[in-house]
């Protein structure tokens, strides 16, 4: 009986401890909820700093990680962030992850305390082994594709963002060219918004900047064949851009050269050795002098010292609004309003399927091309009459 009474206590034991872990496993499950939910009302709250959970606002970084790997002028609109990183944490590192191609631009930036230059023979293996021995305890991933991705998973304790871009469903619908895209925010924006949702506190607004040492100017004299005094008379024609739907037609350019040379405006063009036709062309019909090809490096300067800047959506476009040079961009297939063009000229024909692409296509979707061809010369003319004929001076750090 005795033995009977101690196996029934037993039993009931057993049953309030495991009613005991139930109750403290459903208090458990909806504090987890409750935390759940409020990360939810965080995400949506548009980055306001109330609504951000208290340990991030506590959170600081000795040294970060920025990726962005391509293209030129998605690096020249990093650089806002740089300057606010630079003056908001002047104590955090700041380790710059990019392509070697584009680092050009980059290795005199005294915003930036390491630049890590990736080949096209570096492999994911090797580029993870950099990352990791430079002991980053953030990573701000700018460009959100599948290698930022894997550095990401492979620092699984290491803080990190991404940078916001449209859904799936969106890029479905733009790519296939069912829908124009409309972006809510210019790219410098989106990037700060990944930059907030890291830091966990609001940053300060800064306006493109690009780092032109003095020294460069010497060297761009030597390289370009021109003297400084003439290239600051002249203004630069860039016709060339990655993707053939952004370029505006080579025999439009070449009327638009001839008109403004008529007005005795000075006119010489640049670009890179795939654009060696486009430059021939202008050279031989619109009598636009051609530079030789200029180093990456000193591109920044060679924009800083024209009078002006003439070209498309595209790297170096953004390279002249970043160092005060007086721009007119030619804008088709891509939205504009991803960018700001105050003091600058923009010209544009909008149709009712564009921008119909992210960053450019290699042909129109809808076979007729209207928002560049309905571009004529007379209306760029138009728009260099307008043109700032004063420039301001390029940020020297």
């Amino acid at each position: 009986a005795r033995s009977r009474v101690g196996i029934i206590t037993s039993i009931s034991a057993i049953g309030t401890s495991m009613r005991r872990k139930r109750a403290s496993g459903l208090r458990l499950s909806r504090i987890y909820r409750g935390c759940k939910a409020r990360k939810v009302r965080s995400e949506n709250s548009h980055g306001k700093l109330d609504a951000l959970p208290v340990r991030r606002r506590e959170r600081s970084f000795k040294k970060i990680a920025i990726l962005r790997f391509s293209s030129l002028g998605d690096i020249v609109l990093t650089s806002p962030l740089l300057t606010t990183f630079r003056s908001q944490f002047p104590d955090t590192e700041i380790v710059y992850v990019t392509k070697k191609s584009f680092a050009g631009i980059l290795v005199e930036d005294p915003r930036i305390d390491r630049l890590i230059q990736i080949e096209s023979t570096t492999s994911l293996g090797s580029l993870i082994a950099k990352l990791r021995s430079e002991g980053v305890d953030a990573i701000l991933d700018l460009h959100g594709k599948l290698r930022g991705l894997a550095l990401r998973l492979c620092h699984p304790f290491t803080p990190s963002t991404v940078i916001p871009k449209p859904t799936r469903v969106q890029q479905f619908l733009v790519r296939n060219a069912l829908t124009p895209f409309r972006p809510k925010h210019t790219i410098v924006e989106r990037y700060y918004l990944a930059a907030e949702k890291l830091m966990g506190e609001p940053l300060k607004r800064a306006p493109l900047s690009l780092s032109v040492p003095e020294s460069s100017y010497a060297e761009l004299a030597k390289e370009s064949g021109l003297p400084l005094s003439e290239l600051q008379e002249s203004y630069l024609l860039m016709p060339g851009a990655q993707w053939p739907t952004k370029r505006w037609p080579v025999e439009r350019y070449v009327s638009v050269a001839r008109a403004l040379r008529a007005r005795g405006v000075n006119i010489v063009s640049a670009g890179s050795p795939n654009e060696e036709p486009l430059l021939k062309e202008l050279e031989e019909k619109g009598g636009v002098r051609a530079l030789p090809l200029i180093q990456m490096k000193l591109l920044p300067a060679l924009v800083a010292s024209v009078r002006g800047f003439i070209g498309h959506d595209s790297g170096p476009m953004h390279i002249a609004r970043a160092v005060g040079t007086p721009t007119l961009a030619i804008f088709g297939p891509t939205p504009s309003s991803q960018f700001d063009f105050s003091g600058h000229q923009l010209v544009e024909r909008p149709q009712p399927c564009s921008p119909c692409h992210f960053y450019g296509r290699t042909q129109c979707p809808k076979r007729h091309f209207k928002c560049m061809s309905d571009i004529q010369p007379d209306d760029i003319v138009a728009a260099f009459e307008s043109l700032s004929k004063e420039r301001s001076l390029p940020v020297l750090f």
